[in-house]
């Protein structure tokens, strides 16, 4: 038997479905549920089927009510015991596996006693699964007819849904994953327009996006909207919050789980030593590259587990230059670790859509697909039900997956300043060289891409002069064509973008160059057919492909944006063709001469 509470009333027995045959037995069942372990007293019942104009005769009545229901389970073959009488009224002892509501809260309470932030994220966000839609999309009970209920118990209800939203939200900021949540923000500042706590957390997230324009707008949105309806100012937060945006200081999101020092002088709030951590250090030591993408590697380790179990297929996709293959690397050594089986069969699509006929890892091994394509979905699936799991590393995301098929993608992004940074520091050859802030210029220069931030600090480890604001000042003159290494231009991610964007229909690489020289950084559909000079239609066919080709981010209200690093190789190229790579003397002058 499963009761449902958190959405619609819905009581689902052995047999499916429990038809409640009255509005009156509806509002008696919700009442009991929304006080599921507590005595609920006959005048509370009363209250929630009659409000304040109980009958003569209600209490006769609702004794009545509660014998039908009981009658009404038991024709189900629902437990004869499921409401329980007391001296003071009746009871539903209801377990986290009967009712939803339960499960819930104690999902919360998980969350309250979780000192490691991945494992707070996750039982919230286990939380608030049980909802069927959550309360910015319809309030919960709708097909119960009860005043009382809504009046004066449904609003306690939702406000537990907002407290452990705002915390899981909180704790997606904390571990990095500001633009993943924007959408989720958005459509909560819409179902709670005057909650402070959901508007300040989207503008962090906005600003932390690098949007601060639409954060500014959001705060100024709530002020206006607070002032005009209550007459008040907006708290302390978010004043501080528009003060930082207007200085030009990002809020402080440290790294969670940096292999390295922290590159920043402030202090991490996070708990280095909870299990999770521990397990995310060990399994990562010694290898750098994976600074800033200790979430990631534990959430994909995770499934590659599950899925090798029962087969299906796993995605890791991203821009050039992204980190995936460092990233697959990494999880495939876990998952050889953690699951004691022999390492994984792997092959190289150089074909964009070629699988080799003989490719297979059997059941419960692991096939590794480097360069998939995006035309060859049946062949994935084919190698999946063998029952192994199957990795594609990709440049295409929302490949097709036929139906049936177990599928998860772990879309990679660019890494923040800070963690940017970090992993800068990690790469070495910048001590006695860098500061904070310089690390962090050379982040944010390399667009966050983990390839670009590879290919700066091995020119920084053997530059001439050693000097970083130097080395910065050089670098910021025509970032895309030095970022690469000397005599070799298969190092070159300017290279590297412009042979992906030949991959794609010509109409929409063009449309990305156009767009990348002509927009903000963010954009609807509108102002992109403006750009384009086509139709909407056109317009959004463009820009699904290039979002498909990992060109592109779009959020969940339609607002696309270019990410830095691929904006600048477009304008680049406006400038001409990537050519050979450009060369800062790695060798001092004395030594050029003897030479």
């Amino acid at each position: 038997m499963r009761l449902l509470v958190l959405g619609q009333l819905s009581v689902e027995g052995p047999g499916g479905p429990v038809e409640l045959r009255s509005s009156k037995l509806n509002s008696i069942l919700a009442a009991l549920l929304l006080r599921v372990g507590q005595t609920a007293s006959p005048q509370y019942l009363e209250r929630a089927v009659w409000d304040l104009d109980a009958p003569d005769g209600s209490r006769a009545a609702l004794h009545s009510s509660i014998l039908r229901l009981r009658r009404l389970f038991a024709e189900h073959g629902l437990p004869s015991d499921v409401i329980v009488t007391t001296p003071h009224g009746y009871r539903l002892p209801a377990g986290s596996e009967v009712l939803d509501l339960v499960t819930f809260r104690a999902a919360v309470t998980e969350a309250e006693q979780a000192t490691c932030p991945i494992e707070r994220r996750d039982a919230l966000r286990r939380a608030l699964a049980q909802w069927q839609t959550p309360p910015t999309s319809a309030a919960p009970l709708l097909n119960v007819p009860s005043e009382h209920l809504r009046r004066d118990v449904i609003p306690m209800l939702i406000e537990e849904w907002a407290q452990a939203a705002e915390r899981c939200y909180a704790a997606e900021l904390q571990l990095g994953n500001a633009r993943g949540i924007i959408g989720e923000l958005r459509a909560a500042t819409s179902g709670f327009p005057t909650h402070e706590g959901f508007s300040a957390q989207l503008a962090e997230a906005l600003c932390l996006a690098e949007r601060q324009h639409e954060a500014l707008a959001e705060i100024r949105r709530i002020r206006a909207l607070l002032r005009e309806d209550l007459g008040l100012a907006p708290g302390e937060p978010l004043r501080q919050l528009e003060v930082d945006i207007l200085r030009g200081e990002l809020p402080d999101r440290a790294p969670i789980l940096s292999l390295v020092p922290t590159v920043t002088t402030r202090e991490s709030s996070l708990d280095t030593d909870c299990p999770a951590v521990r397990r995310l250090r060990d399994r990562s030591r010694g290898q750098s590259t994976l600074t800033g993408r200790a979430v990631e590697l534990s959430a994909l380790t995770r499934v590659l587990g599950e899925f090798s179990a029962a087969g299906g297929i796993v995605s890791v996709t991203g821009a050039p230059g992204v980190g995936k293959s460092a990233l697959a690397a990494a999880a495939t050594s876990a998952w050889a670790h953690d699951t004691g089986r022999a390492t994984s069969f792997r092959c190289d699509c150089h074909s964009p859509s070629a699988l080799p006929d003989d490719a297979g890892a059997g059941e419960g091994g692991l096939l590794v697909v480097e360069n998939a394509g995006p035309l060859a979905a049946e062949q994935y699936a084919a190698a999946a039900e063998s029952g192994a799991a199957v990795l594609l590393i990709s440049r295409y995301s929302q490949m097709a997956t036929p139906l049936g098929t177990s599928a998860w993608e772990l879309r990679l992004g660019p890494l923040s300043d800070v963690a940017g940074g970090a992993l800068a520091a990690a790469l070495g050859g910048t001590a006695g060289l860098a500061t904070d802030d310089g690390l962090c210029r050379l982040a944010r220069l390399c667009g966050g891409f983990p390839g670009a931030i590879a290919l700066a600090a091995a020119r920084l480890r053997l530059s001439r002069d050693r000097d970083l604001d130097s080395f910065l000042g050089w670098l910021e003159q025509d970032p895309v064509r030095r970022l690469s290494m000397s005599r070799d231009p298969r190092t070159s991610l300017g290279l590297a973008f412009e042979e992906h964007l030949a991959t794609i229909h010509p109409a929409s690489s063009a449309a990305f160059y156009t767009l990348a020289g002509h927009t903000s950084d963010t954009f609807d559909v509108s102002t992109a057919a403006t750009v384009l000079g086509t139709s909407e239609f056109e317009a959004e066919i463009a820009l699904e492909e290039l979002v498909a080709a990992c060109l592109l981010d779009v959020d969940s209200c339609g607002i696309y944006a270019v990410l830095a690093l691929p904006r600048a190789v477009a304008v680049s190229r406006a400038r001409g063709p990537a050519r050979q790579p450009e060369t800062k003397s790695l060798i001092p002058t004395a030594d050029r001469r003897r030479a």
